[in-house]
């Protein structure tokens, strides 16, 4: 079991990045820090009420397989570190590294130009705040066998990443891929919320992560989140009194479902 990491590194993670990655992880556009996004899970036993209550049609209109890396013992998710894997259906693999913790005081953003800030609130457990940086690669082939091609996959500066946060250095014989899942994106404009909705479904082996989620502007934040929790309950849709990351999820089923 590798020792977690102190919040002063988590912190120091963000520093180092500014010196390590001057121009190297792939030029993705900082988020907009005006908007955020608001997510419900869908309670568990509440899932085929909730797509028959927003008549989505059997067609997704997009569709993606995810893979997440990690050690056996979830290490990584553990010190708030995610590695995803996504086939994005266009010949090319998204690799994501995502920080899941709250900014230091002294962040500032235009300091950042390759870590990309994402606000959210969540439906049951309120606001957060990550950081991410998301490269792709060339040829969706490669997640055919992502064990084999799991070095080509993080870049030089993500494997620094991960050891400031870690204190190892990755080791792709001494990870574990998790999945595949397979991902259902609906995509529609709320007339009742003038904002854009989108429900994703994860179908990881037997077990279904059903979220919905609105695209928003910053300002008055929980109260959208809460009118948008009451507007989708006047359609018939559960809300999970207790939600969980889709990735954690995710990722307990697959530890527990090899």
């Amino acid at each position: 079991m590798w020792n977690l990491p102190t919040p002063a590194s988590l912190r120091a993670v963000l520093a180092i990045l500014a010196v390590l990655c001057p121009g190297h992880l792939s030029p993705v556009r900082a988020a907009d820090e005006s908007r955020a996004e608001i997510k419900l899970l869908v309670r568990s036993d509440a899932i085929a009420e909730a797509k028959a209550a927003l008549a989505l049609p059997a067609a997704a209109q997009k569709t993606y397989r995810i893979y997440f890396v990690d050690t056996p013992d979830l290490d990584f998710e553990k010190a708030g570190l995610i590695l995803r894997l996504r086939d994005k259906q266009h010949g090319t693999t998204e690799v994501t590294l995502k920080i899941r913790s709250k900014a230091p005081a002294q962040f500032h953003a235009e300091r950042w130009e390759k870590l990309e800030k994402e606000t959210e609130w969540v439906a049951g457990r309120g606001e957060n705040m990550s950081y991410a940086t998301k490269e792709e690669r060339a040829g969706a082939d490669l997640l055919e066998d992502p064990a084999v091609h799991l070095a080509q996959f993080f870049s030089d500066e993500h494997k620094a990443l991960i050891r400031e946060i870690t204190g190892h250095e990755f080791e792709p014989a001494q990870m574990k891929i998790f999945g595949p899942i397979e991902a259902q994106i609906w995509e529609w404009n709320e007339a009742a919320l003038q904002d854009e909705i989108s429900a994703e479904l994860w179908k990881c082996g037997n077990l279904e992560i059903f979220e919905l989620s609105r695209k928003t502007g910053l300002k008055n934040l929980a109260t959208k989140g809460d009118d948008f929790v009451r507007i989708l309950a006047a359609k018939g849709v559960a809300a999970d009194p207790a939600p969980e990351s889709k990735t954690h999820l995710a990722l307990k089923y697959f530890s527990t479902h090899p």
